[in-house]
């Protein structure tokens, strides 16, 4: 009866509410498309690329809890906390829990092999334990070969080429975190490596 009286008064008939219901659907499935295309055009506008399979795949399999995986482009860099990898990094003795995490990264460069990497080591602000004091130089130095301990592995026991891999060593200036609490050392003591296309320059580390 109310629908009489607004028809005879000239308003339009309300939808019913399967209809509304898909209305707003499809104006939800709007937003959201825009809202992608908004982020792709900014990724597109500030040179990052948003096909990048090697980090997709990387981002899936590698563990979060230990293994950060972040794309810059066509360009994919992994950083891993040097406890997840080493059980004493001084020694550069391999943890088994860690096994899983250079299997993974091996696979993912014997699948591009037309890809260069860039390993690069970091620490903290702490002084070497006294024991090592005469093995490394300085923490800059034992970065750098935590490095190459992890290259080495990579093409030895994976048969990856070793002329795919630079080396450095940024010892505790590139900190991720604050080294005034020891948790913020141990996130710096790390290893970071950058896997980019072959016909493109060695990544700046920083």
């Amino acid at each position: 009866m109310t629908w009489l009286w607004l028809t005879w008064l000239g308003c339009p008939k309300p939808p019913d509410d399967g209809l509304a219901q898909q209305l707003n659907l499809e104006v939800l499935a709007l937003q959201e498309h825009l809202r992608q295309s908004q982020a792709e055009l900014q990724l597109c506008q500030s040179g990052q690329q948003t096909d990048n399979p090697l980090y997709t795949e990387l981002k899936k399999v590698l563990p979060p809890d230990h293994v950060d995986v972040e794309r810059e482009g066509a360009v994919t860099r992994l950083v891993i906390s040097a406890s997840h990898l080493f059980g004493d990094p001084y020694k550069m003795s391999w943890r088994d829990e860690g096994n899983p995490t250079v299997s993974l990264l091996a696979t993912a460069l014997q699948l591009n092999g037309d890809t260069q990497v860039l390993v690069v080591g970091h620490s903290s602000d702490r002084e070497i334990p006294r024991g090592y004091q005469k093995v490394y130089e300085s923490n800059t130095d034992w970065s750098a070969r935590m490095a190459l301990a992890l290259a080495n592995r990579l093409s030895k026991e994976f048969e990856l080429d070793p002329a795919r891999f630079t080396i450095a060593g940024r010892g505790p200036y590139s900190p991720r975190d604050s080294n005034d609490v020891e948790t913020g050392r141990d996130r710096n003591q790390r290893l970071e490596i950058w896997i980019y296309p072959a016909d493109a320059p060695v990544p700046d580390p920083g």
